[in-house]
């Protein structure tokens, strides 16, 4: 019993710790399976708090392992940091256990979900497929073939989605989309044809499909099987994706099969709702469409953007560009869009097309040089071309027409045999070259030219003109007698006697005779030359032409008539009105009518003091009372005129002439100190012999001969023998120089100086010395000897050396200095030519100071003197605009303008030319701003400095215009053709500049990117 009982109280003590035991056990199976409910719901946060408390009560049980891995699977679910690292670690602690196998695939899935898919393919492939049930083992295989396709391991992704597309399955439709996809990028395209159709059976695929079978037509080239297709699939119940895309498609289809006005209407549907920029070759293709529907305009807009892109397109846009502008005759801009397309060699033929386009415009727009070059250029790159016939044929007659008139002339005398066509332009343009040479002051040159010329006088015209020209070459070089002979071989042709350069030639023969003293032909020539061009605004020498006319009949004592043409000179407001009234005083003065003739002086003294006749009316004035008797009123005239013109050279006129009155009058000391100063100042003077015999007779009278010895001596000295050593070593000296020795004179002369410092001769010595660093260029050297001889004011090359200093001082940029000078000349200006070099030198030195009211000044005192020397007046008329341009004056500044360019073809032509379109560049009339410019480069060819400065000024007007591709065509040109660094370095920066500012307007060609379309399910 005892036994019992405490058998029964030891029961009774186990029964509490078992039923404890059994009820945690209980509880732990309760957290394990509710953990599993939650996780089957996705509650995953909850689910996992449930199996972290499992694992409180059981931790090497079997089900503790299962809990660690929904713990690592739930923390994934939930994305947090750690559950990579829990997977990893139950990976690595129970590599054996079946959900290991799981594990590998959710951490694929993990990198997959995340786009990961370099780490999720690694992953993947550890997973145990035969560990896998069907359907994982196929999202196992899509989401492989789907992570090798985003990372573009085309092959390996192929391999995977080709077992998944023959089997049904969930992924069956998106895997034969997908392989699809790949087959049409690696050009398989039946492949991609059964793989797309298989995928639009799907719904989901219906509305994306279609376009990618289009892409599959469209990579064969089967248009017409693609718009059938597009009308097939284009039904009401299918909303299809991408469908401005398929419009793009449907474009290009109509493209390629000519199709060209349907390919314009998809296109502009296409570009009407696409927002990103269009590609290039598509842009080309809507650009090509519209030219061969000749839609010039919004062909054009494209092409002009196209153009500017350095490839293939560009070159074909350019080319075409070109083409489209020839259809609008606008050949001109057309030059700029070939040009563009034959400097790039992208693709040769357009290449060659476009050369020989552009050599073909240039001629026939007269730009002749340039065509010659460029069609030289062809023949050689292009030798069988289908133009070669042509093109020779117009190289040929561009030579023929060109402005570049040597260039010409090299050609034709190069060629060993020459055709009478040939020979007739070989005529007209060695005439041409002629009158360039003569224009540019080289008249040596210019008779070469016109005896060549005259050798074939095919045309007699062209001829008579030729020797007009040739006389006022002859003219120009002061060869009177062969120009007399020239002007009359104009003058005897009877048959051109209405025509300019008949009446021309008789004005010239009117002064050739005149310059060699032959009044009476010259009157003869000057009667005929007033009498048939009374029409004086046709006749712009009347005028002048009248005065000499009027000066030949004083020069053959025919007073009364020259009086009366001189009177009728006052009444047409004749410029040389100073003229006139001196010479009416000279013939009243003869006449004995003294009152008339210093009437007429006077009005010059009170009126014209700026003319050069002031200096000869005071001197005169003073001369007719001398010779009158009126001794005490000459010598105040001579007084006067003195102290007024104090470097005249007519000095040594009135010191004599003032003595011989003061002798007349007895006032032997005033007439002694005229003589003194005469011998002194003027020693080799031809009044200083006058001067002696006056100073002999006052001593004599004086009672003091011994004076007179002195000055006697003095006057034996300064006017040497011919057989002086010195003069012998001067002349030598002087003989180099005029032989163009200009070296060796200089050692010459400085010898000559060192050795005879008091000579008669060292003043001129020292102008040689001068002259001859002028002559060598030297400008420093000349400018400092032209200083030293200046000293003596009385000498012979006095205006010569003030002139000479006047124009160094203008050349190194010292225009006040310049001008101080320029100001001297004038005042002592011995003839209308001094005359003219003094005030052109004032208005251009004015111009260089900005001083406009100024320039306008002297350069209508240029116009009054007419045409003194070659081109004078057109001169002055191009400064008279440059001046009223820059005084705000556009309007007057243009007429100016307009009188130069239409007065002669000159360099003051071409720059009026460019002045006048710079203007209109200004006021925004860019147009005609480019016209001018044209004309230039047609007409002036041979200015290349002017040519080059409107090759900028174009590239302005366009890029004022917006034709950014003529722009850069023309300032591409100057880089490459211009020889001024200057204008080299502006066409670069204004190239930089442009292509800053210009944006481009086109995307690139479709990448695979672009092309590849990931579809989400």
């Amino acid at each position: 019993m005892r036994i019992l009982l405490a058998l029964m109280l030891q029961i009774a003590l186990l029964i509490p710790s078992n039923a404890q035991g059994l009820l945690s056990k209980n509880k732990s199976a309760q957290l394990f399976t509710k953990g599993i409910e939650l996780f089957q719901k996705e509650k995953y946060s909850a689910a996992q708090h449930y199996f972290e408390d499992y694992l409180k009560f059981n931790e090497d049980n079997l089900k503790a392992i299962d809990a660690q891995y929904y713990i690592a699977y739930c923390a994934i679910k939930l994305f947090r940091p750690d559950g990579e690292a829990l997977f990893h670690q139950f990976i690595e602690a129970h590599p054996t256990h079946p959900k290991a196998v799981l594990a590998y695939y959710e951490l694929g899935n993990l990198y997959f979900s995340n786009q990961d898919f370099e780490k999720s393919i690694a992953y993947y492939q550890k997973v145990d497929e035969s560990q896998l049930d069907q359907a994982t083992k196929h999202a196992l295989a899509y989401q492989l073939a789907y992570a090798y396709l985003n990372n573009k391991d085309f092959d390996q992704a192929l391999r995977h989605f080709n077992p998944i597309k023959a089997d049904e399955n969930p992924y069956t439709y998106a895997a034969n989309y997908y392989a699809g996809y790949i087959a049409l990028r690696n050009g398989d395209y039946e492949v991609a044809l059964a793989d797309f159709k298989k995928a639009g059976e799907n719904d989901t695929y219906k509305p994306v499909v279609p376009y990618m079978i289009l892409q599959v037509y469209y990579k064969q080239k089967r248009f017409r099987v693609l718009l059938d297709y597009i009308h097939e699939v284009d039904k009401p119940e299918i909303t299809l994706k991408n469908q401005n895309e398929i419009k793009l498609l449907t474009a290009e289809a109509h493209f390629f099969l000519g199709n060209f006005e349907a390919a314009v209407q998809n296109y502009e549907v296409y570009m009407a709702h696409e927002n990103a920029p269009i590609a290039s070759p598509i842009l080309y293709r809507v650009a090509y469409s519209l030219y061969k529907i000749k839609k010039i305009d919004k062909a054009l807009t494209y092409f002009k953007t196209l153009a500017l892109q350095e490839d293939s397109l560009g070159q074909l846009s350019s080319y075409y560009l070109g083409k489209l502008y020839l259809q609008a005759d606008k050949k001109t801009w057309a030059i700029g869009a070939f040009e563009k397309a034959h400097q790039t060699d992208f693709l040769p033929k357009v290449q060659e097309e476009a050369t020989f386009q552009y050599a073909k415009l240039h001629y026939e727009l007269g730009n002749f040089a340039t065509a010659i070059e460029t069609f030289k250029k062809f023949k050689v790159a292009y030798p069988n071309s289908k133009h070669r016939v042509e093109a020779n044929t117009l190289l040929s007659e561009a030579y023929l027409n060109t402005n570049d008139y040597n260039l010409a002339i090299a050609h034709i005398e190069a060629l060993p045999y020459k055709h009478q066509d040939i020979v007739k332009v070989y005529q007209k343009v060695t005439f041409y070259q002629g009158n360039e040479y003569f224009n540019d002051v080289q008249y040596e040159q210019a008779i070469d030219l016109f005896k060549k010329s005259l050798a074939h006088p095919f045309d007699k015209e062209l001829a008579t003109q030729t020797q007009l020209w040739l006389g006022e070459s002859f003219s120009a070089l002061q060869n009177y007698e062969r120009a007399i002979a020239a002007y009359e071989n104009v003058v005897e042709t009877k048959a051109f006697q209405n025509t300019s350069f008949y009446h021309q030639a008789l004005y010239g023969l009117g002064y050739a005779y005149f310059n060699t003293s032959d009044y009476a032909d010259a009157l003869r020539a000057f009667a005929q030359y007033t009498s048939q061009a009374k029409d004086t605004s046709h006749s712009p020498f009347f005028k002048d032409a009248f005065i000499r006319l009027a000066d030949c009949h004083y020069a053959t004592k025919d007073y009364q008539q020259a009086i009366r043409l001189y009177e009728q000179a006052i009444q047409q407001n004749n410029p040389a009105i100073a003229h006139v009234y001196y010479q009416k005083g000279l013939i009243h003065g003869i006449l004995g009518e003294f009152a008339l003739a210093q009437a007429n002086f006077a009005i010059i003294s009170q009126n014209y003091t700026h003319t050069m006749y002031y200096e000869q009316a005071l001197f005169k004035s003073a001369q007719l009372t001398f010779e009158q008797g009126n001794h005490q009123e000459a010598i105040e005239s001579f007084t006067s005129f003195m102290q007024k013109k104090p470097h005249s050279s007519l000095l040594p006129d009135a010191l004599l002439n003032r003595a011989i009155a003061y002798v007349n009058l007895k006032k032997y000391n005033q007439a002694y100190k005229d003589c003194e100063t005469l011998l002194h100042d003027y020693p080799t003077h031809p009044h200083a012999e006058s001067a002696l015999w006056e100073l002999q007779k006052i001593t004599t009278l004086e009672g003091k001969p011994e004076r007179f010895n002195k000055y006697l001596a003095s006057y034996k000295a300064a006017n040497l023998t011919d057989q002086s050593l010195e003069k012998v070593e001067f002349e030598a000296a002087k003989a180099l120089f005029y032989e163009q020795h200009y070296e060796q004179a200089l050692e010459y002369l400085d010898e000559f100086s060192t050795n005879y410092p008091h000579s008669a001769l060292y003043e001129e010595a020292r102008f040689l010395v001068a002259e001859a660093y002028y002559r060598l260029e030297d400008e420093k050297k000349a400018l400092e000897n032209y200083y030293k001889a200046l000293k003596d004011y009385k000498s012979p090359f006095y205006n010569k050396i003030i002139g000479r200093i006047a124009h160094l001082e203008y050349k190194q940029q010292n225009f006040s200095q310049a001008l101080k000078y320029y100001h001297r000349l004038q005042a002592h200006a011995k003839n209308k030519r001094e005359s003219y070099y003094a005030y052109s030198g004032m208005m251009k030195s004015h111009e260089a100071l900005h001083h406009y009211d100024s320039v306008a000044h002297y350069a209508s005192l240029i116009l009054e003197q007419g045409n003194i020397v070659v081109n004078a007046t057109n001169e002055a008329m191009l400064f008279l605009g440059k001046a009223a341009v820059n005084q705000g004056e556009k309007q007057q500044a243009i007429d100016y303008f307009l009188q130069t360019i239409n007065m002669a073809k000159d360099k003051n032509a071409v720059e009026a030319q460019y002045l006048l379109a710079s203007i209109f560049y200004d006021q925004n009339k860019y147009r005609q701003s480019l016209e001018l410019l044209f004309d230039l480069h047609k007409q002036f060819p041979a200015y290349k400095e002017w040519v080059d400065k409107a090759f900028l000024l174009m590239a302005d007007n366009y890029m004022a215009l917006e034709e950014v591709l003529q722009a850069s065509a023309t300032l591409n040109s100057i880089i490459e053709n211009a020889s001024d660094e200057s204008i080299i370095a502006n066409a670069q920066q204004k190239l930089a500049a442009l292509e800053n500012q210009t944006t481009r307007q086109t995307a690139p060609a479709d990448t695979e990117e672009s092309e590849f379309k990931i579809l989400e399910k």
